[in-house]
C-alpha cells in the first residue's frame, strides 16, 4: 500500500477540498494501470501520477472543475478516456477513470479513510469498496476475502500500484489492498544514506532508516520513510518483515561488520548489501569465516554494491546504482 491514504488525511486536515482520482480499468498500451490513483486539489496535482501526459492534463483539468462546481452534485463520476482517438497519446489503449470528490467535514475525515489507516498500521490486507451506480453510498473498509465469480472482469494491477487485483462489476469497485511488501532498511544517514533515501522516496516502498546519530538526519523526512535514531542500530535487524532488503552503509566498518553478520544469521531477507570494495568484502569473508558462518551465510551478502554498469563514486552516482539493484531483485521477485 502506498501513502496515498496517508497524504488524502493530510490534507482533510487541512481542510482542502480535493479530488481522487483512480483507474478503474485499462486495456491495450497504457501509461499506467488498474489501481493507480492521484489527488488533486483546488491548486493541481497534490499526490501520484495516473502516468503522465495528454491523459494527466484532462484529468487535473477535469478535477479542478469538479472542485470549481463541487462535482455538480455528484460524489463520484466514471469517465472513459480512449488515448489515442481523443488525446492524441500514441500508446492508443483505454483507460476508466473514477473521479471522488472529497470535502473535510470540521477537518474529519471519512470512517472508510480512518479504517484503511488503522488496517494499514496492522499490516492487513482489506476490500476498499467504492459503489460507482450509488454515488451517494458511502465507501466501505472489509476484511479480505475470495471474490466470487458474479464480477464481470479481473484485472491485474500495475506491478507497482497499491492494490494486487481490481475486480469491477455492475455496481461497485472492490480493490484488494495490500501492505507494501517492498521494505527497505537503509543503515546510515552519511552522504550516501541521504542520497539513496532520496531516490527511494519516490518509489513505492517503505523505508525504515537507521542511524545512532540524531544530527545526521535532514530534518524533512519523506512520507515513505521511517526514521530510526538508536545508539545500538544493530537491535533494528530483528525487528522489520521478513523478506525485507537490507543496505547497509555505516560510519564504522566495525558497526557494518556487525550489522551483516546479524542480518546473515537471520537468513530471511531478500537483499543483504554492503557498501564497499573487493578488499571490504575479503576482509569481512575472513573474519566471519572464523565465526562459523557458512559459505551459503557468506555468499548471501552483497558487496560491492549496485548495478555494475554504473561505477560513479559520488554520492548520488551510488544511490541511483543501488535504487536500481534493488528495483530489478523486487521486480524479479513479483514476476516470479
Amino acid at each position: 500500500m502506498s501513502q496515498w491514504p496517508e497524504s488524502l488525511s493530510a490534507l482533510i486536515e487541512q481542510g482542502k477540498p480535493l479530488v481522487l482520482i483512480t483507474i478503474v480499468d485499462a486495456k491495450g498500451s497504457v501509461p499506467r494501470g488498474a489501481g493507480t490513483k492521484m489527488i488533486v486539489t483546488e491548486q493541481g496535482l497534490h499526490h501520484g501520477t495516473i502516468g503522465g501526459g495528454n491523459l494527466e492534463y484532462q484529468c487535473i483539468e477535469a478535477a479542478k472543475q469538479r472542485l470549481r462546481t463541487r462535482g455538480d452534485g455528484w460524489l463520484r463520476k466514471v469517465e472513459r478516456f480512449p488515448l489515442g482517438a481523443s488525446l492524441g497519446q500514441c500508446c492508443g489503449g483505454m483507460v476508466v477513470v473514477l473521479f471522488e470528490n472529497i470535502e473535510a467535514v470540521e477537518s474529519k475525515q471519512p470512517e472508510w479513510l480512518a479504517q484503511l489507516l488503522e488496517h494499514k498500521a496492522a499490516r492487513a490486507t482489506v476490500e476498499l469498496i467504492t459503489p460507482l451506480n450509488d454515488p451517494v453510498k458511502p465507501k466501505l473498509v472489509t476484511a479480505h476475502q475470495t471474490l466470487k465469480s458474479q464480477a464481470q472482469a479481473v484485472v491485474k494491477a500495475f506491478p507497482s500500484s497499491d492494490q494486487q487485483v481490481a475486480i469491477q462489476n455492475k455496481e461497485c469497485l472492490v480493490e484488494i489492498i495490500a501492505p507494501n511488501d517492498f521494505n527497505i532498511v537503509v543503515f546510515g544517514a552519511g552522504h550516501v544514506g541521504r542520497a539513496l533515501v532520496h531516490v527511494l522516496s519516490g518509489l513505492e516502498c517503505e523505508v525504515t532508516w537507521v542511524d545512532s546519530r540524531a544530527d545526521e538526519f535532514p530534518e524533512s523526512i519523506p512520507d515513505n520513510v521511517m526514521k530510526v535514531v538508536d545508539p545500538n542500530p544493530e537491535d533494528t535487524v530483528e525487528t522489520v518483515p521478513a523478506n525485507s532488503y537490507f543496505v547497509v552503509l555505516t560510519h564504522s566498518h566495525n558497526l557494518d561488520q556487525l550489522l551483516c553478520e546479524q542480518i546473515v544469521r537471520r537468513g530471511d531477507f531478500r537483499f543483504c548489501g554492503l557498501i564497499g570494495s573487493k578488499s571490504k568484502r575479503s576482509k569481512f569473508e575472513h573474519r566471519m569465516r572464523a565465526k562459523g558462518f557458512s559459505e551459503q551465510q557468506i555468499t548471501s551478502l552483497t558487496c560491492p554494491i549496485g548495478i555494475s554498469s554504473l561505477s560513479g563514486k559520488q554520492p548520488g552516482h551510488i544511490a541511483i546504482a543501488v535504487a536500481a539493484q534493488l528495483l530489478a531483485i523486487h521486480e524479479a521477485v513479483l514476476m516470479s
